[in-house]
């Protein structure tokens, strides 16, 4: 259920000369990994499955029902349960 924008076109006429290339990181912010491109998507990722940046975001996909696989965390089976919460403005 993501939005992902297209770019649809280049407005070349907006440059100020200032612009900087971006370097993509070769290794994790967060855990020092080397980074890893997904063959199917443009994107890099952080291959070690214990980074907190994975986990935490490996935990956030398992609470939102978004993985169908328990999450599994130094060996221990972690199950998660949705609860609804009735919200009243």
């Amino acid at each position: 259920g993501e939005i992902i924008p297209a770019v649809v076109m280049v407005k070349k006429e907006r440059r100020t000369g200032e612009e900087q290339v971006i370097v993509p990181p070769e290794c994790c912010p967060v855990c020092g990994a080397l980074t890893k491109k997904d063959e199917e998507l443009v994107v890099l990722r952080c291959p070690n499955p214990e980074c907190p940046e994975v986990v935490k975001r490996r935990f956030s996909a398992s609470v939102r029902g978004a993985q169908s696989e328990p999450l599994v965390l130094d060996g221990q089976v972690m199950i998660f349960r949705r609860i609804a919460h009735d919200c009243q403005a």
